[in-house]
């Protein structure tokens, strides 16, 4: 990391023939990447105000900026007749004042109320003695940067495993559309008379609308939650029915209705059919695979209380009414895992079924 940050700067920098630490920027920040302009300050507020009640704030956003800000890298800053320029993701540096920086992190939140600064700017706060706070050795700051790209790998490639998992549960294309279809907008009959316009915009229909929508937000709702088929199919049929049943409504009340229809829900049917195709596209194989999952632990479980019923009647069948070394009875039972055999003595023995007898540094155990 600290060999790219050096060569990345070699290449904008050169030292100045008088001196060794007066830098001069041989790149030229283009318009294309200078979108925005530095603001003078948040909200006409003063630096020191500004920076005074953000530091006071204890706002989780602006304590995380100030962590980050503390892992860049000396030599990703460079500064130039009071300018200062930060190297981050971008080809060019970053222009960085105390008010402000043109990342996106900050350019996008200036405006706002949560114009807290980013860690470009914490950075620079830490650098002119605003903000204290320890800086990262670029050893550190090298190692992370390992670690990181490590973590970044080793989630990838979960990542990657769990999507081929996902694929076992995956809808074929013809299951997708099978259901897919279930949602059908049927052609109604033209009425032939007007009805009442005056109906549309009053409370009763208003509320009925309302209910409408309320009730269709409810049924998608349910379907996400679903894993299995035979349920989604029952639940996007009902879907069905009541898109049905409320355009049907609508053409009752006459040509009034229809336009209410065709002007305000005369795409339900297509949206509710997007929303259904994202949810077996997306949320269904997340759906089936976790009920696959807890479905293995269920199985899992109860395959351990089996296994252990049958270990503890091998545990008393192995002992009679004598005393018996625990110890030993363990170890020729279960020699790949005493642990376990000794928590299945206990077990009997707060169970009622046997007796342990301490005899010196040993331990018996016998049938009551």
């Amino acid at each position: 990391m600290l060999k790219i940050l050096k060569h990345l700067f070699s290449c904008f920098t050169k030292k100045s023939a008088n001196t060794t630490d007066t830098l001069d920027l041989s790149f030229e920040v283009n318009s294309n990447f200078n979108h925005a302009s530095i603001s003078t300050h948040s909200h006409e507020l003063s630096i020191d105000e500004y920076w005074n009640r953000w530091l006071a704030s204890n706002n989780n956003s602006f304590q995380h900026r100030i962590e980050r800000a503390t892992w860049i890298s000396s030599l990703s800053i460079k500064k130039n007749n009071g300018d200062c320029y930060i190297l981050g993701t971008q080809p060019q540096p970053y222009i960085v004042t105390l008010s402000s920086c043109t990342c996106s992190d900050f350019q996008n939140r200036q405006n706002t109320n949560f114009d807290y600064p980013c860690k470009h700017m914490c950075r620079l706060a830490i650098e002119n003695g605003i903000i204290a706070a320890h800086i990262h050795t670029d050893t550190e700051i090298e190692e992370k940067a390992i670690q990181d790209a490590k973590a970044a790998e080793e989630l990838a490639e979960a990542n990657r495993l769990h999507e081929i998992e996902l694929d076992k549960f995956r809808l074929s294309a013809t299951n997708m559309s099978n259901i897919l279809s279930i949602i059908d907008e049927p052609e109604l009959p033209t009425p032939n008379f007007n009805g009442n316009a005056d109906y549309f915009s009053s409370t009763s229909f208003d509320n009925k609308e309302s209910k409408y929508i309320d009730k269709s937000d409810e049924l998608i709702d349910k379907l996400t939650d679903q894993h299995s088929i035979n349920k989604i199919v029952t639940i996007v049929s009902q879907i069905q029915d009541h898109l049905v049943q409320f355009k049907e409504f609508l053409y009752s009340k006459g040509t009034y209705g229809v336009d209410e229809y065709n002007s305000m829900h005369s795409s339900d049917f297509d949206d509710t059919r997007d929303q259904i195709q994202s949810f077996l596209l997306n949320d269904y194989p997340d759906n089936a695979y976790d009920y696959n999952e807890n479905q293995k632990a269920v199985v899992e479980e109860k395959n351990r209380v089996k296994q252990e019923r049958i270990d503890k009647k091998s545990i008393l069948s192995a002992i009679s009414h004598e005393p018996i070394a625990q110890a030993s009875l363990i170890k020729s039972l279960f020699p790949d895992n005493t642990s376990y055999g000794k928590r299945l003595c206990n077990a009997l023995i707060k169970e009622g079924k046997l007796q342990q007898i301490k005899q010196g540094n040993r331990y018996f155990i016998n049938k009551i």
